[in-house]
């Protein structure tokens, strides 16, 4: 994970123009560079949440989510993604799925 803690840092340093969908985007392309160079193959789910003052943005593909609940209530809760049941969208060398398959805002 070492490799990777520089598009975190580089990403935001810009904090105030930080978006979700363009971190994934961003991650999903180095992990795809590291796992051809290191011949891993394998996919993930993936959820990027960032909260900035009272908006929060995020950024999800498959079944993964975030939920917002307040005095046990649901405010929000995000929708999962799956192409059929026990098949969610997923982000790896094997897949068709790309992050602008993604919900966000």
């Amino acid at each position: 994970m070492d490799r990777f803690e520089d598009i975190e840092d580089a990403y935001f340093f810009q904090y105030n123009d930080a978006n979700p969908l363009d971190i994934l985007q961003r991650s999903y392309e180095q992990s795809l560079k590291e796992a051809k160079r290191l011949n891993i193959l394998g996919s993930t789910t993936a959820c990027i949440a960032i909260l900035r003052h009272d908006e929060l943005r995020v950024a999800n593909i498959g079944d993964c989510g975030i939920s917002i609940i307040r005095n046990n209530h649901y405010l929000f809760r995000s929708e999962e993604q799956q192409h059929a049941f026990n098949f969610p969208y997923q982000l790896g060398l094997l897949s068709r799925d790309q992050p602008q398959d993604a919900q966000s805002n």
